[in-house]
């Protein structure tokens, strides 16, 4: 079985530094998204990682083709949409409707040219 000791590749570089640059938390769980297509390094940051109905969040992504229209999906519902830049990284913000009920959600953004895509969670919970 062989080790694989690569280095992290520059996109992922570039992924954590926009990440931070954005005040974004970079965590073991955040970093890994549950998806990348095509074996890429197609990535997916959210802040915070939970929070209520009516919350605002912060999403990051990487690894989709510059300049293209992206879609984030709460669960199946289209909540925000954004474009990347010439790197292929966007930023946006979207408020968790008052009406969704508790429970985890997938969070899924979507490249509309190269239907590219990466999935990550965010919980929704009131606040202790």
């Amino acid at each position: 079985m062989r080790s694989d000791n690569r280095r992290p590749g520059k996109l992922a570089r570039t992924a954590c530094a926009v990440a931070a640059a954005v005040g974004l938390a970079v965590s073991p769980a955040a970093a890994v998204p549950a998806l990348a297509s095509a074996g890429t390094e197609d990535c997916l940051f959210v802040r915070p990682f939970f929070g209520p109905p009516t919350s605002q969040v912060n999403v990051a992504g990487c690894g989709f083709w510059p300049f293209e229209g992206i879609e984030i999906y709460l669960g199946t519902s289209l909540r925000a949409r954004s474009f990347t830049n010439g790197r292929g990284e966007f930023f946006t913000t979207l408020s968790i409707p008052g009406d969704e009920s508790l429970g985890a959600r997938n969070l899924t953004a979507v490249g509309l040219k190269s239907h590219r895509f990466a999935r990550t969670t965010f919980l929704v919970a009131n606040h202790p």
